[in-house]
């Protein structure tokens, strides 16, 4: 599902859509024992373009380990 590989607008790439779990119960030792979930995969478009600003303080953008906040 997930690929280094570059899109580019107007391909199509494959999402994951995870179905609604079931109630939580007690850890027995196992993540995956009473796994049950079931996991779709969808074809999207890239045919948008979506962003979200974001507010972070001057501590906060120091210690970002990637230059993740600057434009291109």
């Amino acid at each position: 599902m997930f690929s280094p590989e570059a899109a580019d607008k107007l391909d199509t790439v494959r999402g994951p859509i995870v179905g609604t779990p079931s109630q939580s119960s007690d850890f027995t030792s196992s993540y995956t024992a009473a796994a049950d979930s079931t996991v779709r995969v969808v074809p999207v478009v890239l045919n948008r373009h979506k962003f979200k600003t974001v507010h972070c303080t001057a501590r906060e953008a120091s210690s970002t380990a990637l230059n993740i906040l600057e434009n291109d």
